[in-house]
This record gives C-alpha cells, sequence and structure tokens, in this order.
C-alpha cells in the first residue's frame, strides 16, 4: 500500500480475531514513527483499512504535526536554541524565587539582642 514507505511498527494484536496494524513512515510525515496505518486481516492477510497520516481525524493530524515541535526536529538549529533559552529562564525564575524566599525569611527572623546588665 505504500512502497516508498518504512515499517514504523507492526502491531499484535492480543486476540485472534482482531486486525494487525502495521505502521508507516511516508517521506510527508511529520511524526519520526510514521501514523499512516493498513490494518490486515489475521487470518487471510487481507488489507482491511489503509489511512495516511493527512487522512486521520483532526484530533490524531494535530497530534502528529505538533510531535515534531515537542521533540525539537521541527525548526532545526534555531528552534532548538529557543527551547534551551527558554528552559533556562524556566530555571532562573526558579533559582531566583528560592533566592528570594530565604532573603525574605533572613529579614523576618526575629533577631537576638545581647542583654546588658546595668551596673
Amino acid at each position: 500500500m505504500f512502497p516508498e514507505g518504512m515499517v514504523g511498527y507492526v502491531q499484535v494484536p492480543g486476540r485472534r480475531t482482531q486486525p494487525t496494524r502495521i505502521r508507516f513512515k511516508l517521506a510527508d510525515d511529520p511524526h519520526p514513527n510514521g501514523l499512516s496505518s493498513v490494518w490486515l486481516d489475521p487470518a487471510s492477510g487481507k488489507v482491511l483499512k489503509v489511512v495516511r497520516w493527512n487522512e486521520l481525524d483532526p484530533g490524531n493530524r494535530l497530534v502528529s504535526t505538533v510531535y515534531p515541535l515537542h521533540t525539537g526536529a521541527l525548526g532545526g538549529p534555531a528552534h532548538t536554541v529557543v527551547v534551551a533559552l527558554g528552559g533556562l529562564a524556566l530555571a532562573t525564575l526558579g533559582g531566583s524565587g528560592v533566592l528570594l524566599w530565604w532573603r525574605r525569611r533572613q529579614l523576618r527572623a526575629p533577631r537576638t539582642q545581647v542583654a546588658t546588665s546595668p551596673r
């Protein structure tokens, strides 16, 4: 069904009556493992259903498009740098929050005064 595609997964079901799914990675598929699928009858090997990744329902199509953004495969080195800077900014905010909390805690701490006895 997809001679140009690479097999990503072969999903064998737990029951003999359920179809076997073979996922393919096509050239234009944004997901690294591919989402284009062929379902086969387990007894005869007959093709039951064929779905390209761009024919999926809107939710699965959105996930397949957002996944490369999540993994950093989309956008190249510039995207990787932006994501790294964003991660460093989040870490800096967390660290500065702890530092500010610690300083405020120190300012609120009761100070002990040395009692001097009058002579």
